[in-house]
């Protein structure tokens, strides 16, 4: 029996040898131009010595309306990383950490909405990340086991934060 449990073991090793040594390496391709153009451009940080950001670096959002934020790498955008991060402080990461099913991005004259969830677990947490481009502020929702959190740059809950705030509860 010990020399079977060996000479399986041996085995293993040998073929996951073999295996790993003709593994095909997979490059990634660049986008066609054409690809590429449809994805907007992310324009340098702001100045971090400033109170808020001036609303030109979020101008950028007003292009992504239909996209994915995955898409687009938006939790990658030093503008509005820079931004969570100051509003949310410590819990920008656990945003990040559970953003993963998400929804298409929502863009009209005046606002932003973009919106995810945990996977498997998107009824009791789930985020929303809302900017009005006409006011320069930044809202933030965070529901993690049906708690409720929410962060604003005015102290105040937007429309759009408050209607997702109702859609959350499940006890009516």
């Amino acid at each position: 029996m010990k020399k079977f449990t060996q000479t399986i073991l041996i085995s293993s090793f040998i073929y996951l040898f073999a295996a790993c040594a003709n593994e095909k390496t997979i490059t990634e391709q660049p986008l066609s131009a054409e690809k590429a153009a449809e994805i907007p451009a992310m324009p340098h940080a702001a100045d971090p010595h400033s109170e808020r950001a001036p609303a030109e670096d979020l101008e950028f959002l007003k292009k992504l309306n239909g996209k994915y934020p995955y898409e687009v790498k938006l939790l990658n955008s030093p503008q509005l990383t820079t931004r969570l991060q100051k509003l949310m402080g410590e819990n920008y990461n656990a945003l990040k950490e559970f953003w993963e099913v998400e929804e298409p991005i929502k863009v009209d004259e005046n606002q932003f909405v973009a919106s995810a969830c945990q996977a498997h677990n998107c009824d009791n947490t789930n985020f929303i990340i809302v900017y009005n481009f006409k006011e320069n502020m930044l809202y933030v929702g965070v529901r993690q086991e049906q708690q409720v959190q929410t962060y604003s740059e005015d102290g105040n809950t937007c429309p759009t934060l408050k209607k997702w705030i109702g859609e959350g509860n499940t006890s009516e």
